[in-house]
């Protein structure tokens, strides 16, 4: 029995260069808040949201 070839998709979609960015901010993020740096400090660079209550209210 012969092993077949793994196909190759190519990363050029859509969601692969927003999750790459999603990546960079993230790290981005955590290193200033490593050093010190407040999440205030971020916020023109940046948009946080709120997060959702999971508590059924």
């Amino acid at each position: 029995m012969e092993k077949s070839k793994t196909i190759q998709k190519p990363l050029n979609s859509k969601g692969a260069s927003i999750f790459k960015k999603m990546l960079e901010d993230k790290k981005a993020i955590h290193q200033h808040l490593k050093k010190g740096g407040k999440l205030g400090d971020l916020k023109n660079k940046y948009r946080f949201v709120k997060p959702l209550s999971t508590s059924g209210s």
